[in-house]
């Protein structure tokens, strides 16, 4: 291996120099997986912002079924419920299994006023797992 050598700087110094870039490139370029994972911490913790700016860093992410469930209900809880919508119809069609996204964007067409739309969903998920409790709420009222 060649040792690196910048004129006027001594050998700790350009280690020293390497290792900050290294930590703020670390920094900034999470992995995918470290990016999921923190934006799930951040949705725990009711950092609901910290989640959005998380997941929209990176677009192939963001198209991940699981981050746009996140995104969505992130953004339901900051009161953008035009982009939620966006985020929970796609996470929808990405899963058409998953009960809790749908129920998810049941919950957004209600807030929006779209009554029978979600109405609708929620009879859907209804017939699908009976034992849903929010969806079962939420139609019921």
């Amino acid at each position: 291996m060649k040792a690196i050598s910048i004129p006027g700087r001594s050998r700790s110094n350009v280690a020293a120099l390497l290792a900050g870039c290294f930590l703020a490139l670390h920094g900034f370029v999470l992995l995918a997986e470290d990016r999921l994972s923190s934006a799930k911490k951040a949705f725990t913790n009711g950092d609901y912002a910290g989640v959005v700016r998380l997941l929209e860093v990176d677009p192939a992410l963001s198209r991940d079924c699981e981050s746009m469930l996140l995104l969505g209900l992130s953004r339901y809880r900051l009161d953008r419920v035009d982009e939620a919508l966006v985020d929970l119809q796609a996470a929808s069609a990405c899963n058409s299994k998953n009960t809790n996204a749908r129920t998810a964007l049941a919950e957004a067409w209600l807030r929006k006023g779209d009554d029978q739309r979600a109405l609708a969903l929620f009879e859907a998920v209804l017939k699908e797992a009976p034992e849903n409790k929010a969806a079962l709420g939420d139609a019921a009222s």
